[in-house]
């Protein structure tokens, strides 16, 4: 994730913070994406499922 998205998410999280709408998931994502955790929503790619044993 490049800077500028990084500061789109932490901008959404300060906006629904300041409107009180933190109950919802859409605010979770943002939030922890804001804290510097990886996005809970990204998918694995196939090259990294790859490695993963069945």
């Amino acid at each position: 994730m490049d800077q500028e998205e990084l500061n789109n998410w932490r901008k959404l999280a300060a906006e629904l913070e300041n409107s009180g709408a933190t109950d919802s998931k859409f605010y979770q994502r943002a939030k922890t994406i804001a804290l510097g955790f990886p996005d809970p929503l990204k998918l694995e790619s196939v090259s990294d499922s790859s490695s993963a044993t069945a």
